[in-house]
């Protein structure tokens, strides 16, 4: 009698357990966020007064204005970085921005947008060499 409830028992927690792992979201197609030496990229609608994302987002809509900030985590040891936006869907560089910094600063902040809907990369190249990489969805 008591293996019967030991029995029920178990077959009562497996299927709880399953249950529990098909409510839990599937995210097949995660955006992209790389970095490289320590370096971050992060997106979002404001800016504080330090010129940082104080709330990161990664989905906008359409024409809408919003911020990216980057810190390399070391000096850029250049005078110039480059931002690429460029279209997931196949590569293609849509613009490239050249930012003048001073050779000793780590950080930059800007204002973007897309004009379409659609999932977009962020691509920060410091001294030739890709630092961070960052998609967001365009709504």
């Amino acid at each position: 009698m008591i293996g019967r409830y030991i029995v029920i028992i178990a077959v009562a927690i497996f299927f709880i357990l399953v249950g529990i792992s098909c409510d839990e979201p599937k995210n097949e197609d995660p955006l992209i966020n790389t970095a490289e030496g320590g370096s971050l990229l992060i997106t979002g609608s404001t800016i504080d007064d330090n010129k940082e994302i104080s709330q990161p987002e990664t989905t906008f809509k359409a024409n809408e204005d919003f911020y990216l900030y980057f810190n390399n985590n070391d000096q850029f040891s250049t005078d110039r970085v480059i931002v690429q936006l460029i279209n997931s869907a196949n590569d293609k560089i849509l613009a490239e921005s050249d930012y003048d910094v001073d050779p000793e600063s780590n950080t930059i902040t800007d204002m973007i947008w897309f004009g379409a809907p659609g999932i977009f990369k962020i691509a920060v190249i410091v001294d030739g060499q890709v630092r961070a990489i960052r998609e967001v969805l365009i709504e």
